[in-house]
């Protein structure tokens, strides 16, 4: 009977690999595709496997991995194609090296009159 057990366990996990690899690695939306096929996954039982089973967790960071490539892919055929939002995006969060980041500088030194800010405008 273990060994039945062992047998469905593993069934569902590799099923829960796949389903978290389709759905971007959104465990409730995987949860939903895997009910579509009449497999009951809790979310309980990935984070156990996750906890108890390492291959488990690797095959499961390999797939938010390869999501992330995926992602990766389809902001870079934005760019490829002009979009201006993909490239500042882009821009702000890898050329922050480069001097490409917004910052706000607050003098907070500097004496202001709060009635004067209320009567400036």
């Amino acid at each position: 009977m273990k060994k039945k057990l062992q047998k469905v366990t593993s069934g569902k996990k590799e099923a829960m690999k796949k389903a978290l690899y389709s759905s971007f690695g959104n465990i409730s939306e995987a949860i939903r595709l895997l009910e579509k096929e009449d497999i009951s996954v809790s979310r309980q039982s990935h984070y156990r496997w996750l906890e108890e089973d390492e291959e488990y967790a690797e095959a499961v960071s390999s797939a938010q991995d390869r999501t992330l490539d995926k992602v990766e892919k389809a902001l870079q055929k934005q760019i490829e194609n002009g979009s201006v939002q993909a490239t500042i995006f882009y821009l702000k969060t890898k050329g922050k090296d480069r001097g490409f980041t917004e910052k706000q500088e607050i003098d907070l030194n500097a004496s202001i009159d709060p009635i004067q800010l209320i009567f400036n405008d």
